[in-house]
Formats: structure tokens, C-alpha cells, sequence
């Protein structure tokens, strides 16, 4: 029953981040999100930086929280399930990328 909690829990987890933190990743879609902040909100330069800054560190934490997450599921599945999961994330990351492009993904991890 543990194991099914914690694989759930990641499941939701990872599932629920990808929207979250595509517009926290670089590139084009992180610049409209920005410019489309400051035209609504009226941002000043220094809430602009602020705003990056924010986004910048729940990205850098969203990522070691995943990372943290493989390393403990790694711990809970055998061999078997491991090789299993693996391929479950390359198949959802390859998804991801033919749906939203190479930019706003990184390599499966």
C-alpha cells in the first residue's frame, strides 16, 4: 500500500508540475508569459526582476524535488518496475515534445 501512495503521489506530482513549470523554463514562451505580467499587472523593471527571481528559484526547487523523487522511487521499485518507469517518462516526455516543441522541456531525467 506505501508503494502505491508513493508512486501515486509522484505520478500526480510529475503530472502536475509540466504545466506549471513551462513558464518557468527559458525561452519564447517564458518572454510572452513575462511581457504579458507586466502589461496586465503594469509591472515596474524592479517587480520584472523580482518576478524572474521568483520563478527562477520554484524552477531550480521544482527540480531538485523531481530529482529527489526518482532517486526515491528508484528506491521502492525492483529492476523490473525500474525499466518499467523509465520508459513510461521517455514516452511522456516524447509526448510533451511533440505537443509543445523542444524548448519548454528538458531531457528526461
Amino acid at each position: 500500500m506505501k508503494k502505491i501512495l508513493l508512486a501515486s503521489a509522484f505520478a500526480i506530482t510529475t503530472g502536475l508540475s509540466g504545466p506549471l513549470m513551462a513558464e518557468v523554463h527559458k525561452g519564447d514562451h517564458h518572454q510572452r508569459y513575462m511581457d504579458h505580467l507586466t502589461e496586465k499587472l503594469e509591472l515596474s523593471a524592479e517587480q520584472q526582476e523580482e518576478v524572474r527571481s521568483i520563478h527562477k528559484e520554484q524552477y531550480e526547487k521544482h527540480k531538485a524535488l523531481r530529482k529527489e523523487s526518482k532517486e526515491r522511487m528508484k528506491e521502492v521499485l525492483n529492476a523490473e518496475q525500474q525499466e518499467k518507469f523509465e520508459e513510461m517518462r521517455k514516452e511522456k516526455h516524447k509526448k510533451m515534445k511533440e505537443k509543445h516543441g523542444d524548448k519548454h522541456h528538458e531531457s528526461a531525467e
